[in-house]
């Protein structure tokens, strides 16, 4: 499991996997409730198959390190109360998205298990730098439980902590 450590931050979950979904969710919830109602991302639950589908067009910046190195960001388009904490160092709910989204992909590229192939490719993420557009396609696993009559929904870890 890819640990995550929430601080006292707006996202409260004890794995990788657990923040990213609370982190869709939260970021789905916020587009519907703007008067502008970009609908960028979109957070689809498969009881079924027992996954979530997430598909999201952002908007994002980039500039270059000191090294040289292209760095890129989330474009914080939409505004929310967002606490940073723990593990999420970005300031706001689109950017914290992003980097965790950024934190799975490179877990996935880390971890290599024969026995799942399918675990390396379930995050994919692409960058139109002229278009400044981050696309996010991810597919991940999660349970549901049903106590008193409230059905919740969990991510379900996949990923071995590999210190990324």
């Amino acid at each position: 499991m890819a640990n995550f450590t929430p601080g006292t931050g707006t996202i409260q979950a004890s794995t990788l996997e657990g923040a990213a979904l609370v982190a869709c969710q939260l970021l789905q919830d916020l587009e519907e409730s703007e008067a502008t109602n970009p609908n960028n991302i979109a957070v689809n639950y498969f009881t079924g198959d027992k996954v979530v589908q997430v598909q999201w067009v952002t908007p994002i910046t980039t500039s270059l390190a000191a090294d040289g190195k292209l760095l890129v960001s989330g474009n914080d388009y939409v505004t929310s109360i967002f606490s940073p904490g723990g593990d999420v160092k970005s300031t706001a709910l689109v950017s914290a998205t992003l980097e965790l989204f950024q934190r799975l992909q490179a877990l996935e590229k880390a971890n290599v298990d024969p026995e799942d192939p399918e675990a390396k490719n379930k995050v994919q993420i692409q960058y139109d730098i002229d278009a400044l557009t981050g696309t996010i396609s991810a597919e991940l696993p999660i349970a549901f439980a049903v106590t008193n009559g409230a059905v919740t929904i969990s991510a379900v870890p996949y990923l071995a902590d590999a210190g990324v």
